[in-house]
């Protein structure tokens, strides 16, 4: 047992391997000539992190990803590589359903509510439904909308995790023709590669257009598992719009210019919302989000001939529609905006000066949203809200995840529809599937439990593992962090087992309950390091310490005590 203490002047002595002391220290003596009693405090609140230490194990880079990255509470593995396509796994660079990207694209008079669409997520934390496939910049006279520059760009591998930034898994199979740009989906316009696996191994390379549509392009032959960690941007998902913003703060360029024709019919639509160049860029975005949040589901009252003016005007039409009418009006007044879709649905974005590109979701009609892919995954909550106007016209959309969505448990549902991530309280523990398919426990926020899990019967064509944990901090202080090791191991052969999620609590000897630290998840040969904060409020005294694995399909769950 090992021991920490809170003392500012002096250390507690070991007692043993796993054991944890939490004391104060005598400094001084006060006028009655009794002992005071203090206790240090980090007036910083601990270590709060700042980006790079939420990954786990070695360095993110070309060729080698991370074994995970903490998200919250969560601890998110690295997807395996060595995974053969689903059954009904979509495989990049061939044709079909999930894989198809459109380069242009002309709006449709099919103005009526959807029925079922069909979603197929690869990220995990899961996006559903804003998985980025297809992103169009610019409109013809015809009103095809377009990518306005196709040049592509290399894309850098590399770089260090960013606080401001959110860190996703990507996972797909493709199929490689040398020399080939396969097209691939992202989170964000502004997404990141930090890094890459690919197996059968070899090497790859990743480009974006204009519109920042991403590719990927390999020598390799054949269909290969494509490993990807990506960030974005958090103000991406949503956020307050800075107030008192000017047309004039848009950097030159971002603008795609509309034909002469497309700007007068869009000086109709200026009138009817009431828009104009001369208020706040803010202001005039705002409105453009409220008309066109508000389309209904519909037959088009009187067709003109004219598609982009009839939707417009009638506020009619689903997702596709509502996104094709504000991009185009958006980019005739001078705020760059951007049509963005998938297989499932169609969104905006827009550019928002001192922030950069940002989603506007405009809502959809659909009878049923069915999921693919997203089953044991995190699901992703923005930092912030919208911060976008909601009309009631808005707010009962399957893209909040309301109505009939399949493919996702009621827990990742309300998971989502609980709002920001910031400010959340802490998720009480219970049966959850881990990204395998095993069962383990409900990602927990550091703080205090009722009582410190207990491993469940192994089932039957699960091999039995054991967690082993040993102190690298002989000491430490309350509200500071401290920091273990240890391995997870298979009793039959004493090889270490990679990929298990490791939770670390503290017990105190004399008390119930316990205490949530950390978590991570084990390294290739088995081993694993926490770094974690001491409770702040966790009582004086001895406690155990103790590691926790929920294991997964394949590997059993131990713990130490």
């Amino acid at each position: 047992m090992f021991a920490y203490t809170s003392s500012v002047k002096r250390r507690l002595t070991v007692a043993g391997p796993v054991l944890l002391m939490l004391a104060m220290a005598t400094l001084a003596r006060s006028d009655q000539g009794q002992p005071t009693l203090h206790e240090y405090v980090d007036p910083r609140g601990g270590s709060k992190g700042s980006g790079s230490d939420r990954l786990l194990g070695d360095k993110a880079s070309a060729g080698h990803n991370p074994p995970g990255f903490r998200m919250g509470g969560r601890v998110l593995p690295a997807p395996a590589t060595k995974q053969p396509p689903g059954s009904n796994e979509p495989v990049l660079g061939q044709s079909g359903f999930a894989v198809d990207r459109d380069t242009t694209l002309s709006p449709d008079r099919n103005t009526g509510a959807d029925s079922t669409l069909h979603y197929v997520e690869i990220f995990n934390p899961s996006i559903v439904p804003f998985k980025r496939m297809s992103a169009l910049d610019g409109v013809r006279d015809d009103y095809t909308m377009v990518v306005s520059d196709p040049a592509l760009e290399s894309v850098d591998v590399g770089g260090a995790p960013l606080p401001e930034r959110d860190l996703f898994w990507g996972s797909s199979m493709i199929e490689f023709t040398p020399g080939k740009n396969i097209a691939l989906p992202s989170v964000a316009p502004e997404a990141r590669i930090l890094s890459y696996e690919l197996d059968p191994p070899g090497t790859v390379e990743f480009f974006k257009d204009g519109a920042d549509n991403f590719f990927v392009r390999s020598d390799t032959i054949g269909q290969h598992r494509l490993v990807w960690l990506t960030d974005a941007p958090a103000s991406y998902f949503g956020g307050p719009l800075p107030a008192g913003l000017r047309f004039g703060d848009v950097p030159p360029g971002k603008v795609r210019p509309v034909p002469a024709k497309v700007a007068r019919a869009a000086e109709d639509v200026f009138a009817i919302i009431g828009v104009t160049r001369n208020e706040p860029y803010d202001v005039a975005l705002s409105k453009l989000v409220r008309y066109f949040r508000e389309f209904q589901a519909g037959a088009i009252p009187s067709p003109t001939g004219d598609v982009y003016l009839d939707l417009a005007k009638a506020q009619v039409g689903v997702c596709r529609h509502r996104s094709f009418a504000f991009q185009v009006t958006a980019n005739a007044l001078g705020i760059p905006a951007r049509y963005v879709s998938n297989e499932a649905h169609a969104w905006a974005e827009v550019f928002v000066p001192h922030v950069g590109w940002v989603r506007v979701d405009l809502g959809g009609a659909a009878l049923q949203l069915d999921v693919q892919g997203a089953a044991g995954k995190s699901m992703h909550r923005p930092r912030e809200a919208d911060g976008f106007p909601k009309p009631p016209a808005y707010s009962d959309q399957y893209t909040q995840l309301k109505g009939d969505i399949q493919g996702l448990t009621q827990d990742q549902i309300a998971d989502v529809q609980s709002g920001p991530l910031s400010g959340v309280p802490t998720p009480t523990p219970g049966p959850m599937s881990t990204p395998d398919g095993g069962v383990g426990q409900t990602p927990l926020t550091p703080g205090p439990v009722s009582q410190v899990p207990s491993p469940p019967p192994l089932q039957s064509g699960v091999k039995p593992t054991q967690i082993m944990v040993e102190p690298i901090d002989k000491s430490g202080f309350r509200g500071e962090p401290v920091r273990a090791a240890g391995r997870i191991i298979t009793p039959a052969d004493g090889l270490g087992v990679p990929g298990l999620r490791v939770e670390l609590y503290i017990r105190p000897k004399s008390l119930g309950g316990g205490y949530f630290l950390g978590s991570t998840v084990t390294l290739a040969d088995g081993s694993f390091e926490i770094s974690a904060d001491l409770p702040r409020e966790a009582p004086l005294g001895e406690h155990e310490v103790l590691a926790f694995t929920p294991g997964d399909s394949k590997f059993g769950s131990s713990s130490t005590q």
